[in-house]
């Protein structure tokens, strides 16, 4: 349990006051202020509700007695999700959401978990008198608020120390920022983000929707979405080979894994064709693998017929993509990139085996006529 000093410390910091400020504000020497904080002396009891005012705090969170936070959370939640069954775009309801989490602050400054439950409420109140406008705000108590929002967001930034309310926080301020048109300090924000799993291009992606720029933000989510398959694509791929590691004991499984991976990569070609030609190229790299290993698995179980038959289909699949790449004017690089690939379609395959089968060379020379 904290002392005193321990707790007076956190909630100065909370507040984000100097021993000076604090201080000064409530009338006594900086010095009194550090005994304090040092559990070297006590404040005098007239002092208490002063020093609870200036830090925001009910008297009982200062003393740190009368208080069952995990009780109290639970009543907090349980009001939110009453509230949160109504309107959306009602300032009323936005309005009790962010007062009662203000509410349970005031009695629990360091729980940073209703803090940021608060800055979010906070955000959606103000955000929907920007946009949509769904409901006005006097304009002195927009900034009132938008001060207050800031605060909170820079106080968690500084102390709180979970990675995912840091990240969900650093979200809150892009919006923040975005509500007064600071779209250079919302991208600087947004650098900030780990370059993984695209949550960068995502809050850029989202930065531009807030700048109307609805063109950019459409490019970058599209970009998203691809990148997003190319990974699940590869998933897939470590799923298929690791079960293929295990041989004849899971001969049937890997093949299933593999099927899994083809159903999947083929509806991506069919979205990702309506996207760039690279896009495309790179969803049908991943449908043709899937395929490949199809007949591989099917040769070690000694299915001839199933590895042939795979072949042609992966061989109409490349002749096919190669033409489409190619009429939609693809530059010389990735058409290069495509034939080199697609002609190595029948090497992929288990040729020492099916190699002087006449549907093998016929799939050979025509993928080998690519140009």
């Amino acid at each position: 349990m904290l002392s005193f000093g321990q707790r007076l410390k956190m909630l100065r910091r909370e507040a984000d006051l100097s021993q000076a400020e604090l201080a000064e504000a409530v009338g006594v020497s900086v010095h009194s202020v550090s005994k304090w904080e040092c559990d070297s002396n006590m404040p005098d009891v007239s002092l208490l509700l002063p020093l609870s005012a200036v830090l925001g705090v009910t008297a009982d969170c200062l003393l740190g007695a009368g208080t069952n936070e995990k009780e109290d959370q639970k009543e907090f939640e349980e009001e939110i999700k009453k509230l949160g069954t109504q309107n959306y775009y009602d300032y009323e309801t936005n309005l009790k959401r962010y007062e009662t989490a203000k509410a349970f602050l005031k009695k629990y400054p360091l729980n940073y978990k209703v803090k940021l439950d608060c800055i979010s409420y906070l955000g959606t109140l103000l955000y929907h008198s920007t946009w949509p406008k769904a409901y006005v705000i006097p304009s002195d108590e927009f900034e009132s608020l938008y001060e207050e929002g800031m605060r909170m967001i820079r106080n968690l930034l500084d102390h709180d120390k979970d990675p995912n309310r840091l990240i969900l926080a650093r979200k809150h301020l892009i919006v923040f920022l975005s509500m007064k048109e600071k779209w250079d300090e919302a991208e600087a924000v947004a650098t900030e983000f780990p370059d993984i799993s695209n949550m960068r291009k995502g809050m850029l992606a989202e930065i531009a929707f807030q700048k109307r720029d609805y063109v950019r933000s459409l490019e970058l989510f599209r970009e998203i979405c691809s990148e997003s398959a190319n990974e699940v694509i590869n998933l897939l791929y470590i799923v298929g080979a690791r079960t293929s590691d295990f041989g004849n004991e899971k001969k049937r499984e890997a093949i299933e894994a593999w099927q899994d991976m083809k159903r999947i990569a083929s509806a991506f070609v069919d979205v990702f064709s309506k996207y760039s030609p690279k896009d495309y190229f790179m969803k049908v790299k991943g449908l043709l693998q899937a395929i490949c290993m199809i007949a591989n698995e099917s040769i070690g179980a000694g299915d001839i017929e199933t590895a042939l038959s795979s072949l042609e289909e992966a061989t109409g699949i490349a002749f096919k993509a190669y033409r489409e790449i190619k009429a939609v004017g693809a530059d010389k690089e990735l058409l290069n990139s495509a034939i080199k690939e697609f002609r190595n379609v029948p090497l992929n395959f288990c040729n020492s085996v099916i190699a002087d089968e006449e549907r093998y060379k016929a799939c050979k020379a025509k993928l080998d006529a690519l140009k």
